[in-house]
C-alpha cells in the first residue's frame, strides 16, 4: 500500500510531516482505512498514527474532516482549494525542501539565511547536506558547498529542477507564479502538446536562462532545428528573457512539452522528421540489438522510438530516472552502440525489452473502434458483449483509450452498423446487422476471431465471412 517514493517525499527532513502526508495520500488514495493499515504504510506504531492524525485535524480544521468510523479513519474534504493549500502549508518550513528551493534559486549564503529561518544548527546542516547527496547522485549531480550550486550536465539540472518543483502537488514552494498571464505560447494546432507540462518545462528553461545556464551545442543538428521549429511553427512570446534560448534550446522544449507518447505519435504522424535528421536510427538498432534488429527494422513502431530516443541523446540528455536500473543483467542478443551514449543505450535496451515483451503478446491482442448509432446504453451494451466473448476466446481486447504502447501494436479493427461506403479507413472493418437478433455478437465474434487467428499464424485472412461482413 506504500506509495511510489519521490522526489518530494525522499527529501523530507521532518519524519512527522512524512508519516502525516503519507497519512493524507493513502486516505485520498484508498478511502477507509483501519489504524493498522496506515501504521503498516507509514512504517509507525498504531499509536503514532493515532498522534499524527490528531494534528491533522488541528490543523486543516474546517477544511479537512478526518473522520474515526468503523474501526477506522476516512477523508472528507469539505474545500478542495483550501484542503490543498493547507497540504502545502504542511511542509513549508521543512528544512530540506527549503535548503533545495535555496539551492535551485543559486540563493547565497545558504548556511547563514537557513539556520535564520530554522534555527537548525551548522551541524544538522551537514548532516542535512549528507542526506541529500544520494538524491543528487540519481541526478548525476553533485553538490559545491564553497559556492552553493549543483554541478553536472546542465540537461540534468534541467530535470532534477522539474522533478523538485512540479512532480508532487505539495511542493509548497513555487516558481514564476504569474507567469500564465505574462506569457503566450504559438504553434501548430495539430502539435500534441500538454499545456501543464508546457508551462512547468517554460519555467525550468527560463530559470536556466537567468542563471546562465545553456544547453551544450550539437551543430550537426542545427539545420533539423531550424526546419523542426519552422514546421512546427512554434514562436514564445511576452519574455524578455526567453530571447536568449538558441535554436537548439527551444526545439528541446518543444519536445519535452509533449507528453512521452506524443512525441511517438508526432514521429508517426510526420516522416519527414526521419527523412530530415543527420542521422539513420536503423544504426542504433543493428548495434543494440544485433539479434533482434532485422525484425525491429520492419516495425515502424519501434523505429521511430529508436528516432526518439536519437533526437533525446543528441539535443538534451536522455532523462536520469530512465537511467536508474543499471544492476539489470544484460540481455542476450543486446549489444553497446557507437551511434548512442552509454546512458541512451540503456534507455533503448529498456524500451526494447519492454516492447519484445509487449511484441509476445501482441498475437492474442486485438483493439476494436466503435463506430454505432443508438442510444449509450446500447451502444454499451454490445462493446461489453463483444468483449466478453472474444476475451472468453482467450484475446486480449485492448481498450480504445490507453496509456501503454498497445494503442500502436495492437492488431486493430473497426465494427459499424453504419453504410461501408461512408467509410475510408484501412483497418478491417466488420458490419454489424441491425436488427440485432440473439446469435447476432456470436456471429460478429466468430467473424472476427476467425481474422484475428489467421493473421496471427501468419494466414491470409479469409476474404468471405457467412457470419458477418468483412471489408479491407
Amino acid at each position: 500500500m506504500r506509495n511510489k517514493p519521490s522526489l518530494l517525499m525522499n527529501s523530507l527532513f521532518s519524519m512527522t510531516r512524512k508519516r502525516q502526508l503519507t497519512i493524507l495520500r493513502q486516505l485520498e488514495c484508498y478511502g477507509h482505512l483501519s489504524g493498522q493499515q496506515l501504521a503498516q504504510a507509514c512504517g509507525a506504531s498504531r499509536r503514532t498514527i493515532i498522534s499524527d492524525i490528531e494534528e491533522l485535524r488541528q490543523r486543516f480544521g474546517a477544511s479537512t474532516i478526518l473522520a474515526s468510523a468503523s474501526n477506522g479513519y476516512e477523508l472528507v474534504i469539505q474545500e478542495l482549494a483550501e484542503y490543498q493549500e493547507k497540504k502545502r502549508a504542511l511542509l513549508a518550513d521543512d528544512p530540506n525542501l527549503l535548503f533545495l528551493h535555496f539551492l535551485c534559486q543559486q540563493e547565497t549564503a545558504i548556511p547563514e539565511k537557513l539556520a535564520a529561518i530554522t534555527g537548525l544548527g551548522n551541524q544538522t546542516f551537514l548532516k542535512q547536506c549528507r542526506q541529500l547527496q544520494t538524491l543528487f547522485a540519481a541526478y548525476e549531480l553533485t553538490l559545491n558547498k564553497k559556492q552553493w550550486c549543483l554541478e553536472g550536465a546542465e540537461g540534468n539540472i534541467r530535470y532534477f529542477y522539474k522533478a523538485f518543483y512540479f512532480e508532487e502537488e505539495e511542493q509548497p514552494h513555487q516558481l514564476f507564479e504569474q507567469l500564465a498571464e505574462t506569457l503566450t505560447l504559438r504553434y501548430r494546432p495539430s502539435l500534441p502538446i500538454d499545456p501543464v507540462v508546457s508551462l512547468q518545462w517554460m519555467k525550468v528553461f527560463l530559470l536556466r536562462a537567468q542563471q546562465g545556464g545553456r544547453l551544450e551545442e550539437n551543430w550537426e543538428m542545427a539545420d533539423f532545428c531550424r526546419l523542426f521549429l519552422e514546421k512546427t511553427g512554434f514562436v514564445i512570446e511576452g519574455l524578455e528573457a526567453c530571447r536568449s534560448l538558441s535554436q537548439q534550446e527551444r526545439c528541446v522544449l518543444l519536445f519535452l512539452m509533449m507528453a512521452d507518447e506524443g512525441v511517438l505519435s508526432f514521429l508517426l504522424k510526420h516522416p519527414w522528421v526521419e527523412e530530415t535528421v543527420p542521422f539513420d536510427p536503423i544504426d542504433s538498432l543493428r548495434e543494440t540489438f544485433p539479434k533482434q534488429a532485422e525484425t525491429l527494422r520492419e516495425d515502424r513502431v519501434f523505429v521511430q522510438v529508436a528516432l526518439a530516443v536519437m533526437l533525446l541523446d543528441r539535443l538534451f540528455h536522455v532523462p536520469p530516472s530512465l537511467q536508474r536500473d543499471r544492476q539489470k543483467p544484460a540481455v542476450s542478443g543486446i549489444g553497446k552502440s557507437t551511434a548512442l551514449s552509454s546512458a541512451a543505450c540503456h534507455y533503448l535496451v529498456t524500451l526494447g525489452e519492454t516492447y519484445l515483451n509487449k511484441q509476445q503478446l501482441k498475437n492474442k491482442q486485438l483493439m476494436i473502434t466503435y463506430h454505432l448509432s443508438g442510444n449509450e446504453k446500447i451502444k454499451g451494451w454490445i462493446k461489453q458483449r463483444l468483449r466478453d466473448w472474444l476475451v472468453a476466446q482467450g484475446v486480449d481486447v485492448v481498450v480504445e483509450a490507453t496509456s501503454e504502447l498497445s494503442i500502436f501494436t495492437a492488431r486493430q479493427v473497426l465494427v459499424t452498423d453504419q453504410p461501408l461506403f461512408l467509410l475510408e479507413l484501412e483497418q478491417p472493418i466488420y458490419r454489424l446487422e441491425r436488427p440485432i437478433e440473439p446469435n447476432s455478437i456470436e456471429r460478429l465474434g466468430k467473424a472476427i476471431l476467425a481474422d484475428f487467428l489467421g493473421s496471427c499464424d501468419g494466414a491470409v485472412p479469409s476474404e468471405e465471412l457467412p457470419a458477418a461482413s468483412a471489408v479491407r
